[in-house]
This record gives C-alpha cells, sequence and structure tokens, in this order.
C-alpha cells in the first residue's frame, strides 16, 4: 500500500499544541489525587467521607483548661456538685438538748439527758467537725464517763474541719441518737411536754406540725411533707384526730423528723 494510502486511514502526526494540553490534564488529575490525602499517600479517601474525616484527629495534645469538642478548643466545663451545709457538733448538741430537755437543766435526770447527748455527738469531733479550741478548753465526755479538756485531746481534733462533711460514720451516730431519743421514757416526757410549749408559737393544734416546728422552727412543712407526717401519726396512734396527744404517735414522730437531714443545715 502506498504512503498516501496509509496517511488516509491513520492520521500519525500529532499537533504540538494536543500534547500540551494532554499533558497538563494529567498532571491536574494526578495533583487531585494526590493531595486527597495530604497524610497516606497512596491511600485515597472515599468522597463521601471527604466532608467527616479530620485529618488531623489524632494530633490533638491535651492543654490545661481546655478540651477538644466537634474538632474545636473548648474550655473545660467544671463540674458542680449541690451538697447540704452541716451544722457542727456544738450546733447539733444544743439543738437535740432545746428539743429533749425541759424545766430545770440542772436536774438530775436533764443532766443524765445532756451527758448521753455529748456523748453521742459532741465528742465525735472529727465525724461531726468543730475543732477543740486550745485558748478556749471544754469538758468533753469520755466513754469511760470521765471527762477531757482541750489539751487532752488528740491533736487530729484539735485540727478537725470547722465545717464537716456527710460520712458514713456521722449516719450512723446520728441514727443510734435519734433511737435513744424515742426510747428513753424521760426524753419523751420532756417532748411532750415542748410540744405544749411551742404551740404558744405556732397557730395550730396539730401534733405533727408542732413536732415538725421543734426540728425545723420558724420553717413551714410542705403539705405533701404535713400530709405525709399526719399520716404516719394516725397510723401509729389508730386515731383520726392529729390534735390528740398519743404516745406512740409522738414517738413515730420523733424518729422519722430525727432521722431527716434538713434540721442538721444551720
Amino acid at each position: 500500500m502506498k504512503l498516501a494510502n496509509l496517511k488516509k486511514y491513520f492520521d500519525v502526526s500529532v499537533k504540538p499544541r494536543s500534547v500540551l494540553t494532554f499533558t497538563s490534564f494529567l498532571i491536574g488529575l494526578s495533583f487531585l489525587f494526590l493531595f486527597q490525602n495530604c497524610e497516606n499517600f497512596g491511600a485515597f479517601i472515599a468522597f463521601e467521607e471527604l466532608s467527616s474525616t479530620d485529618p488531623h484527629q489524632d494530633s490533638w495534645r491535651p492543654v490545661q483548661g481546655l478540651e477538644v469538642k466537634n474538632g474545636e478548643w473548648v474550655k473545660v466545663e467544671d463540674e458542680v456538685q449541690d451538697k447540704v451545709r452541716l451544722a457542727d457538733r456544738h450546733y447539733i448538741t444544743s439543738k437535740l438538748i432545746n428539743i429533749t430537755v425541759q424545766g430545770d437543766e440542772a436536774s438530775v435526770a436533764n443532766q443524765a439527758i445532756k451527758h448521753r447527748l455529748n456523748q453521742f455527738v459532741a465528742r465525735e469531733i472529727g465525724n461531726f467537725g468543730g475543732p477543740c479550741n486550745y485558748n478556749n478548753p471544754e469538758r468533753l465526755p469520755l466513754p469511760n464517763n470521765t471527762f477531757a479538756n482541750c489539751n487532752g485531746l488528740a491533736l487530729h481534733d484539735v485540727f478537725a474541719d470547722v465545717i464537716p462533711s456527710a460520712n458514713v460514720f456521722r449516719s450512723s451516730i446520728k441514727k443510734a441518737a435519734c433511737d435513744y431519743l424515742a426510747s428513753d421514757a424521760t426524753v419523751q416526757t420532756n417532748i411532750v411536754a415542748n410540744i405544749g410549749q411551742i404551740q404558744t408559737l405556732v397557730d395550730s393544734d396539730s401534733i405533727p406540725l408542732l413536732m415538725h416546728q421543734l426540728f425545723y422552727l420558724g420553717q413551714q412543712p410542705r403539705k405533701r411533707t404535713l400530709a405525709s407526717l399526719e399520716d404516719l401519726y394516725k397510723a401509729a396512734s389508730s386515731s383520726s384526730d392529729v390534735t390528740a396527744i398519743e404516745n406512740r404517735g409522738v414517738k413515730m414522730l420523733t424518729l422519722a423528723l430525727c432521722h431527716s437531714n434538713g434540721w442538721e443545715a444551720p
């Protein structure tokens, strides 16, 4: 076949401009795939992952006061915990004495009650707080019914927390003290007498409400709380009259209110 006829079927001539255009296209396509994943050459990311993948995700480093959220540095949020402020041993002992002592505080019966309450609370410095002060020595009851002043106490009692925190030991001691209030006949008699006295301050004849005022003086209970106390009183006394004194009902109210936590807050 003649050369002229070959050119007719196969045009082997290539124009310089076409070569340049084709070369530029190949280079551009190579760069597109090359920089699609600049961190791992040769491992291409699928197109649907481009919007959700952070190539620097593993390169975050912790910074004081900052943390990473949604790919941005943000300030660390402080955790806030609500805690009930508890009173120290001086306040708790005084509160319980006001509830359980009636008449002459110097009487033998009242002194015995105060001594028991001091044993429960006042000497538990580490659990109820209120450190002993060297400049103001106090006489505290010891387990063997003797007393020691501040100078005779251990050093950890001197450096005890001023404002205590809740702990299992404090709760256990409080439970024992509350059980004593409900089980001692003299204490129960004094509580009944104190109900009559506080009635002059509260415009009500409801025994559950008056008992609530013994522990929460000046604080009105919620309707739901008062209703629960009244139901407890009725069930314990087998009577629907909440204005009549009934010893078993008073005992149950003593346990319920003493075991509650609110009155421990100053």
